[in-house]
């Protein structure tokens, strides 16, 4: 069956997603921890059950008046905010701890959480030789984002089609 991970471009998260959005994020950050030596489960990124589940992030808090010299109106925002290249998963508790925050409040935080998340966060690329091959091997554009602007979904999402081709062994149509 022919299929490319174009589609990618077009998955965000909303109310019918959200189970899916949590099984590829989670599939992604595992990927990654699993390449570079760590033992985090995938288990334990999608259980709904355990006593601290791990919940979806955005990146970009709630609030539409921060980000609309960015957006055109509040619907273009909103579908921005979910696209999958602005999303991570965290435990529950810190996920609602951050609550609104700034970016540039949760970045710092993000560096304590998983692979993923910690890539967004200069500091994970220094002194962190197995990470650092991986991106070089895989020829991964993981990098960091000090300032989290509509052009870094793109950025970002571009990274996650990037592992996800490897996972999934599916060609992306634009290297095709």
């Amino acid at each position: 069956m022919d299929f490319t991970l174009d589609g990618m471009d077009r998955f965000y998260l909303n109310q019918f997603t959200s189970r899916y959005m949590l099984h590829v994020l989670s599939r992604i950050t595992y990927y990654i921890d699993q390449k570079i030596g760590l033992t985090n489960k995938f288990e334990d990124y999608v259980n709904r059950t355990g006593k601290n589940p791990y919940d979806i992030e955005h990146i970009w808090c709630n609030d539409y008046q921060r980000f609309a010299s960015q957006v055109t109106d509040e619907e273009e925002f909103n579908r921005t905010r979910n696209l999958m290249g602005g999303l991570l998963i965290l435990p529950r508790d810190k996920n609602r701890s951050y609550q609104d925050a700034d970016y540039s409040t949760k970045l710092p935080l993000y560096f304590g959480e998983n692979v993923l998340a910690k890539s967004l966060h200069q500091d994970c690329y220094r002194n962190n030789p197995h990470f650092i091959n991986l991106l070089s091997t895989l020829k991964l554009s993981l990098s960091p984002i000090d300032d989290f602007t509509k052009d870094s979904f793109k950025k970002r999402q571009q990274s996650y089609k990037e592992i996800a081709e490897y996972i999934w062994n599916v060609p992306l149509q634009s290297l095709i």
